[in-house]
Order: C-alpha cells, then structure tokens, then sequence
C-alpha cells in the first residue's frame, strides 16, 4: 500500500516553476536582513543589527534609521557632560 515517490511524472503536467526568482529583491529585503539578526541574544544582537546596518541596502531601513537617531542623542549627552 505504499506508493512509490520515484514515480514518473505524467506527460501532460509540466514540472513546477518557482513563483519568483529568489535572488532579486524584494520591498521587504532590509526588514528581511534586520530580522535575521532576531534569534540571537541581546549584546550579540545589536553588534548583527550594528553591522546589517552598515550596508547601504541596510541603511535606509526604519530600524536603522531610528538606530542612528538613538546613538547621536547618546553622543550629544556625552558630550554635554
């Protein structure tokens, strides 16, 4: 009762095609790159969104931006001090 999964393919069905080429970008391509970052833990964390966000894909990216933003109001604090 076991079918066979080597079995032929009948002659009027075509072999499936990718939907996309999975190679070429996508509107969700930066969000995609942050959030390969998300299993890790914290510390190692920012150091992977750190570097993702030093490509120029990355570095429109609304995390990225708002990264920025975040550490030159750390800097001019410091600086202030």
């Amino acid at each position: 009762m076991i079918q066979q999964l080597s079995q032929p393919i009948p002659a009027g069905i075509a072999p499936r095609t990718p939907a996309r080429d999975r190679s070429a970008p996508t509107k969700t391509a930066a969000a995609q790159a942050v959030g390969a970052c998300s299993g890790l833990s914290t510390f190692p964390h920012m150091l992977c969104a750190l570097r993702e966000c030093k490509s120029a894909a990355m570095s429109a990216s609304p995390k990225c931006v708002r990264g920025r933003q975040i550490e030159q109001a750390r800097l001019a604090r410091m600086e202030r001090e």
